[in-house]
């Protein structure tokens, strides 16, 4: 499955109704995000997946790569 497909979109959002403190599942919507090149919203759900957990790797990956940060 394509994660462009509303399909992946639908699971990760229902996963964070579920367990709104789940720091990947935020991280995740932030790929699909990245994939359909809708940066606001990716940045935002890589930003509160790093406030859920300073150290998520994904979340820093896809902030750095949207150059805001370092």
């Amino acid at each position: 499955m394509c994660i462009r497909d509303r399909g992946a979109e639908q699971a990760w959002k229902k996963a964070i109704e579920l367990e709104p403190g789940n720091s990947t599942a935020h991280s995740n919507m932030a790929f699909v995000y990245m994939a359909r090149n809708d940066r606001a919203a990716a940045a935002a759900y890589a930003r509160e997946a790093l406030k859920l957990d300073r150290n998520n790797q994904s979340a820093l990956g896809i902030l750095q790569g949207l150059g805001e940060m370092k």
